[in-house]
């Protein structure tokens, strides 16, 4: 109603060139007009310079709710005097009681500070001249250009790192926090448009130019590199803080990261206290981190893998790591999790069952269906001792690069 380009505000520039002041009341109800006192009744359609003339007199004047109108003019305001104020001059604190007694937009026009000033309800907001908005955008939107180079670099480059393989959190952040000051700075330039008005119609399509494809780009990067993804129960702040971190922990990290893990994933950490045979977990050997990216994709588990794709218990279990030519798990019919509880378990090895017989009867069972691994040959009696461990014969469990059962 007051952006550059409408009657209100030719109006009220018309009344500061002048070095005039003035009091609009913009609203002509029954609750307007219970608080007026004195003044004369216009009723005639609204003109910049009918206003202006009207501002000659020290009375506020008060207009249609669409400042279609000027309803009355030269009229004495008489607010509630116990309403409290921040202002200092008679026009602005009466702008200021109105604007909270009664919810209507109220514009004071001081002279000696070359200011308008709009209240309403407990609001104040001082309407900036246009040169400084003009000024003010056309640095925000050099300042986006800028940012939205970036952003399209960065991303091109983790397109590419992408197929690579070689993606690192520095290049995830490049396009997160390149991103984000590209949306914050639109914000910024959207207040400026709503002062400015019809006078911001070329802004505002250079700005929509600026920002088209960023915030949807944006959700699907934190979607996949980000298992944490932000959320009203986990966000950045819930591991990381600015001021408050634990200056023996990199990454600005609260505490370790065990002990942060431990605060949600409280099944897990138990686990490593409770189970006889488990991960070195409380004595330091390794933490969460070690087989979990807090920060990785939205894989099963976030657990970490190689460059080449295996599992990452192979880092540390080399021992077991291929390739082989006949596997015994490959990732489809089962992996590692398969026989192995790795958060601990009652069993050596940190095996799912008691015995290594009942283990592999999980896959490799004597029913006809329902069954993942081939079925053991018709002379393993299981009842028989001599049958009842069998890595006895098929040593290679993890994979074998000559016996197609395993056996050596």
């Amino acid at each position: 109603m007051a952006a550059p380009g409408r009657p209100l505000r030719d109006g009220l520039d018309r009344i500061l060139r002048a070095k005039r002041g003035g009091l609009v009341v913009v609203g002509d109800g029954p609750n307007v007009l219970c608080i007026c006192s004195g003044g004369f009744l216009l009723d005639s359609e609204f003109s910049p310079q009918r206003l202006s003339e009207l501002a000659k007199m020290d009375g506020a004047i008060i207009l249609a709710a669409d400042a279609s109108r000027i309803a009355r003019a030269n009229v004495h305001l008489m607010p509630d005097a116990s309403i409290p104020t921040t202002e200092t001059g008679t026009r602005h604190r009466t702008a200021e009681r109105v604007a909270r007694s009664i919810d209507v937009p109220v514009l004071s026009v001081s002279a000696a500070m070359s200011v308008i000033a709009v209240y309403r309800n407990d609001v104040k907001h001082t309407i900036q001249p246009t040169g400084w908005l003009h000024d003010r955008t056309d640095q925000a939107l050099a300042t986006m250009q800028r940012f939205r180079s970036r952003f399209d670099v960065a991303l091109n480059s983790l397109s590419i790192l992408e197929v690579e393989d070689t993606v690192s959190v520095g290049d995830v952040v490049g396009v997160v926090q390149s991103a984000e000051m590209v949306l914050r700075i639109a914000e910024e330039v959207d207040g400026y448009l709503v002062e400015l008005g019809e006078d911001g119609r070329l802004v505002g399509l250079q700005s929509a130019e600026l920002v088209d494809g960023v915030a949807p780009t944006l959700h699907l990067v934190v979607r996949d590199y980000c298992v944490h993804a932000p959320s009203e129960a986990v966000n950045c702040l819930s591991c990381h803080a600015i001021h408050k971190s634990d200056p023996k922990q990199a990454s600005l990290l609260v505490s370790e990261p065990t002990k942060l893990c431990a605060t949600c994933h409280q099944d897990a950490a138990s686990s490593f206290r409770t189970f006889p045979y488990a991960h070195r977990l409380k004595e330091g050997a390794l933490s969460c981190v070690s087989c979990h990216d807090p920060h990785g994709r939205s894989a099963k588990h976030a657990v970490r893998e190689t460059r080449a794709g295996e599992p990452g218990c192979v880092s540390c279990h080399a021992e077991v790591r291929g390739p082989f030519i006949f596997t015994h798990v490959n990732g489809v019919a089962g992996d590692c999790t398969s026989c192995h509880v790795p958060h601990g378990s009652s069993y050596p090895h940190q095996l799912q069952r008691a015995t290594i017989a009942a283990q592999c009867l999980e896959c490799h069972s004597t029913l006809s269906t329902g069954t993942l691994g081939s079925q053991p040959p018709s002379f393993h009696n299981i009842s028989l001792p001599r049958y009842q461990n069998c890595t006895t014969c098929h040593v290679a469990v993890h994979g074998s690069q000559r016996s197609p059962q395993l056996l050596k």
